[in-house]
């Protein structure tokens, strides 16, 4: 009897600790904001290299767009959203109209998600050939970001 109590017993410290140990992982969004001449249309994750290893964006204006810049925000149960820029892509050429490119990795370290319960990704800022300038309007892309971490996970609702 002994035996089997200790056998019980080391089962379940194993499987205690393996539960554990097992690492946090933020939900990742990727924000479809419609008034975005950019549409960021997938993101891909790796939460041991990069938060986005890979993305890809698509121009759904009229214009040419010479070069863009991603955006994320991380959710944390007691402590304020936090929103980060990335550097700007520019690419050797202009992104035209209903082209779709890759977006380099973003270097951002998954340590930034840690405790999170929630990491998005968005256009911020777009550059022009014709010299304009779009920015995204922060209070939308929170409220589309906060609205889309209470919905259950889906693939896209991206309209492109």
């Amino acid at each position: 009897m002994k035996r089997f109590i200790s056998c019980v017993l080391t089962m379940f410290i194993v499987s205690a600790s393996s539960v554990s140990a097992k690492k946090h992982e933020p939900r990742p969004l990727c924000l479809v904001q419609p008034s975005s001449p950019l549409g960021l249309v997938k993101c891909l994750t790796d939460y041991d290299t990069d938060l986005l290893v890979s993305a890809k964006v698509k121009n759904v204006s009229q214009s040419a767009i010479t070069s863009y810049r991603i955006g994320w925000m991380t959710f944390h149960r007691f402590v304020e959203t936090k929103v980060t820029l990335g550097g700007m892509v520019q690419g050797g050429s202009a992104i035209t109209p209903g082209q779709t490119v890759k977006v380099p990795p973003q270097s951002i370290s998954p340590k930034v998600g840690q405790d999170a319960s929630a990491i998005a990704f968005f256009v911020a800022e777009i550059h022009f050939a014709d010299g304009k300038v779009w920015n995204a309007e922060m209070k939308e892309v929170k409220r589309e970001a906060k609205a889309l971490k209470s919905k259950p996970p889906i693939f896209s609702d991206a309209p492109w």
